[in-house]
């Protein structure tokens, strides 16, 4: 019998009371299966939940066909236990997954830049896109366009299909596990997008807030663009806050003259530059002078006797 996975219909729920119904090693790692379970495990871009069942910490979530494996830090015995997510990682994760569908599709559908790739890593998420590094100020524009939609605020649903319906429906990625078997989840962006899609999501686009494209590279023969989404962008904000009231409070100016105060600072420093090998130059020239005076009378007497 397959676990039952409550992620998928209650990406919100982060705790419950359930049984450990089968327990094990995978080489030194303990494992634990559950009745039912919140864990969402590593898969299709998106990194495994962490939290803890029955106190003990969750250092990896596996699905192996219709069993998912809970990697524990120690043995967890059989029986009741409650379980409990990181609930705030896990809607970190939904805002993330969320907005790289969402811009994922504003590119492709509008701007012919596919996307070949998706990362979401713990500082930032990324996707590969095909052809040339964008420009800085088409990045600007992307930005504006998926914070228009976000304001937007459109309904973000999920539905299972057999396979045999994918051929009907317009979808941008076809794209299964090795192995899939049976019907396929399908992840919708009202009017905007339909994609096939293991991982967890908001329910609309207003919670995750807003996204920030932090910069364009090279990558693979196409372009990796990183962003920020929700909580991330706000803590990058504080960050940034942060560092400015520090400069601030060194040099007592405000933010608006930091250009200013750093060129005049660039300035002298070319100055002092200057002025150091000019006083070098003049120092060996006079140390060179006094040398050659020392070294003169000493010469002549030598060549007299």
């Amino acid at each position: 019998m397959a676990d039952r996975r409550r992620f998928y219909d209650e990406p919100d729920l982060y705790r419950i009371e359930t049984q450990v119904v089968e327990t094990g090693f995978d080489g030194e790692r303990a494992w634990v299966r559950l009745e039912e379970t919140v864990f969402f495990p590593e898969g299709g871009g998106q990194p495994a939940d962490r939290g803890a069942i029955g106190g003990v910490p969750v250092l990896d979530v596996q699905a192996r066909g219709e069993r998912i494996l809970h990697y524990v830090a120690r043995p967890v015995p059989l029986g009741p236990a409650s379980v409990e997510i990181d609930g705030a990682l896990r809607f970190d994760r939904m805002q993330q997954h969320t907005a790289q569908h969402l811009l994922t599709s504003i590119l492709a559908d509008r701007h012919r830049l596919p996307t070949t790739a998706f990362h979401l890593g713990e500082r930032y998420t990324a996707i590969e896109v095909a052809g040339a590094v964008p420009p800085k100020d088409r990045l600007l524009g992307f930005e504006d366009e998926v914070n228009l939609e976000i304001r937007r605020d459109r309904r973000v649903s999920a539905r299972w299909v057999p396979p045999h319906a994918l051929g009907s429906l317009q979808i941008r990625s076809r794209g299964l596990p090795e192995g899939h078997l049976g019907d396929v989840r399908l992840v919708e962006i009202e009017t905007l997008d339909l994609n096939t899609c293991g991982g967890t999501h908001v329910a609309r686009l207003g919670e995750i807030q807003m996204l920030r494209i932090v910069n364009a590279e090279p990558a693979r023969g196409g372009a990796r663009i990183r962003f920020l989404a929700g909580g991330r962008v706000l803590e990058e904000l504080r960050e940034a806050a942060a560092v400015e009231e520090a400069v601030q409070a060194q040099i007592g100016t405000a933010r608006e003259e930091f250009a200013g105060v750093l060129e005049g600072w660039q300035a002298e420093r070319r100055r002092l530059e200057h002025r150091v090998r000019q006083l070098e130059r003049e120092l060996a020239e006079r140390i060179a002078a006094e040398l050659t005076a020392r070294t003169e009378p000493r010469l002549t007497r030598f060549l007299r006797s």
